[in-house]
């Protein structure tokens, strides 16, 4: 008889080494960057039983995949890109050329499976195949017509028909198509065209934000050789290993971010990698970047970071140099694309770097697991992966005109949408640090919270909020009493459901306006009232923010004639600290069988469940001035 593996004796093998947990094999991935080691890992990887992957943490995606060519890469690509970021997908293959069956029937495999994803990849013979022989330039802008049509069918198909994601992608335009026409002004025509129809296909976006189109044209700058003639012919795979790879990391990017595993903030090492040289030896004038050709490359990098600031992206230093020399340098370099005052937070002491990340981590209020640490040195970089076995790593070392592509390659920061409050979180992370001064010199705790002059608001979520009610969901990890993470589309059905209401939180004090930093999910009853999910970010967290809008929430609910207001928990890694709030504020645990009818609770064997009699609702703290607005009062 055979014994199945038990998570603790079941070890993955990949280049001969034993990948015994999740932060090993993630970190594993990682760094197998080479397209045909990511399809040979993705093959090993796909026979990883699912009970380990579950009890390792990796949360689980679903994907459904339909081609107009061959998707036999797609499994092993996706697997890998997926095990990478901290996702367990399964898998709903079609076979070969199923494309149009697949989206226009209902009751195909492909739109049966209701998938997380739903890929539609295609290639230039969706195209080609519709055309006579001979053909002309009118041929192609028919079947290109025809094609499109066709995509938006199966993007409403998609939809109308399953709740996830829909992926499509642009066509690629093979030189050996162009070169069929003999006249130069006609294959100048012929690229119009083409370029037309790609970019109709990617406005498909903008009719749902459940649906995205990979730029394959852009994809394939960093692919290298996109396409093998001798695959397209005999096994019907017009992309290279390469393509596939950098098409699947895109979507396995775009998954992550969903489920709440994308990236918050860099830690970033100084010498050898933001500029040229090291400090210490070299001086402050020493040390390369504008007019020296290496120096120039590390300045793209500082470029490249500092777009990614400019979109949410939190920059932190950990540098073993001293500090007044780092400042210096920092302030006294014109030539230097990051100033000081772009970073939060710079660690410049002789600590070993896993110290300056904790405390960094510990400061922004988020976990290890949610920073990007570059450094140069694979020492730092080996020390800092065996303190924080979580923690994302890149050393970047050898030629540093490379260096900002690798960052950008591995796609860490990828989000559905940058909203208003990704584009201010920096600044906002800055008013915290002037609340924490302000903590640091105030005789105690409550005359700290008296002082911050707190204002929170609990209106009805509008249309405008959704894109940040579901950026919340899906980023939120320690008060996300669910874990539920929401699309915009799915969030701005919650809002049309006549029995539910969507409540944003919104705060500001004295140093500035927090923005919209939590949101309850309800269901309605004509008795009862069931919070499907809450959420606040870990930036309002110990100011009573929490406890005030649990009350105003009960209080509408007692004003509206609801008898009883229930509550579900459900416990993760990241959300622990939350399981007493429930019962903090007045709710006591019942069984899913006392349940108000017209509620329930999501099923996860986890889930503990909480009922209020709204008998006795806790005062509101003294030191918050709070609003629930008309449209939230019934």
């Amino acid at each position: 008889m055979t014994t199945q593996a038990t998570p603790e004796r079941y070890a993955l093998t990949l280049d001969g080494v034993a990948i015994e947990n999740r932060d090993a094999l993630m970190q594993t991935l990682r760094r197998t960057r080479a397209a045909q080691a990511r399809v040979s890992a993705g093959r090993k990887c796909r026979k990883t039983p699912p009970h380990w992957l579950a009890e390792q943490g990796f949360k689980p995606v679903s994907f459904a995949v339909t081609g107009s060519f061959s998707t036999a890469m797609v499994g092993e690509l996706l697997t890998a890109g997926c095990l990478e970021k901290g996702l367990a997908p399964t898998l709903t293959l079609s076979d070969y050329n199923q494309f149009v069956q697949d989206v226009l029937d209902p009751d195909s495999d492909f739109l049966r499976a209701d998938a997380d994803y739903s890929l539609c990849l295609l290639d230039e013979h969706i195209v080609t195949d519709r055309l006579p022989m001979p053909w002309g330039l009118d041929d192609i802008e028919k079947a290109l017509d025809e094609v499109l049509t066709l995509c938006r069918q199966a993007s409403q198909q998609l939809l109308t028909l399953t709740k996830g994601c829909a992926v499509f992608n642009t066509l690629p335009l093979p030189v050996v198509l162009q070169r069929q026409i003999l006249g130069a002004r006609e294959r100048n025509q012929l690229s119009r065209l083409w370029q037309g129809f790609n970019l109709s296909l990617l406005s498909l976006s903008d009719d749902s934000h459940r649906v995205v189109v990979l730029d394959t044209q852009c994809l394939m700058t960093g692919a290298g050789n996109w396409r093998d003639d001798r695959m397209a012919f005999y096994a019907k795979i017009p992309f290279s290993d390469g393509l596939m790879d950098a098409m699947m990391r895109e979507v396995s990017a775009l998954a992550a971010s969903v489920a709440g595993k994308g990236k918050k903030a860099l830690v970033l090492d100084l010498d050898n990698t933001l500029w040229r040289g090291i400090l210490g030896d070299d001086g402050i004038d020493g040390i390369g970047l504008e007019g020296c050709p290496t120096g120039e490359a590390h300045l793209q990098l500082q470029k490249l970071i500092k777009q990614f600031a400019s979109q949410g992206v939190l920059l932190n230093i950990s540098s073993k140099n001293d500090a007044d020399n780092v400042e210096k340098a920092l302030k006294t370099r014109h030539d230097m694309a990051l100033k000081p005052g772009d970073f939060l937070h710079i660690h410049a002491n002789w600590a070993p770097k896993s110290q300056s990340v904790q405390g960094i981590a510990e400061a922004l209020n988020i976990g290890v697991d949610s920073l990007v640490f570059v450094d140069d040195s694979s020492f730092e970089c080996e020390e800092v992966q065996q303190a924080h076995p979580s923690i994302a790593t890149l050393q970047v070392s050898g030629e540093p005109a490379g260096f900002a592509d690798r960052l950008a390659d591995l796609n860490d920061f990828l989000v559905m949408t940058v909203s208003t409050e990704d584009r201010g979180r920096v600044e906002k992370y800055r008013q915290e640090a002037d609340r924490q001064a302000l903590k640091a010199s105030s005789a105690d705790l409550g005359s700290f919270l008296q002082s911050l002059n707190i204002e929170l608001r609990v209106l009805a979520a509008n249309a405008a909020d959704v894109p940040r009610v579901a950026n919340l969901s899906q980023r939120t990890n320690q008060f996300n009493m669910t874990t539920q993470r929401l699309s915009e589309e799915a969030v701005s059905r919650y809002r049309a459901q006549t029995d539910k209401a969507v409540f944003a939180l919104r705060s500001q004090d004295r140093f500035g306006d927090y923005g919209l930093i939590g949101a309850a999910f309800l269901t309605m009853t004509e008795e009862s009232l069931h919070i499907d999910n809450m959420l606040l970010s870990c930036r309002v967290f110990s100011r009573g923010i929490e406890q005030a809008a649990i009350s105003l929430i009960l209080r509408w609910a007692a004003e509206t004639g609801k008898q009883t207001v229930t509550a579900e928990f459900i416990p993760t890694q990241k959300n622990q600290r939350m399981a007493s709030f429930f019962p903090s504020m007045g709710f006591e645990e019942i069984t899913p069988d006392v349940l108000p009818p017209g509620t329930a609770a999501v099923g996860d064997p986890q889930s503990r469940l909480y009922c209020h009699s709204l008998s006795e609702i806790a005062p509101l703290p003294t030191h918050l001035h709070t609003i629930y607005e008309e449209s939230c009062n019934g």
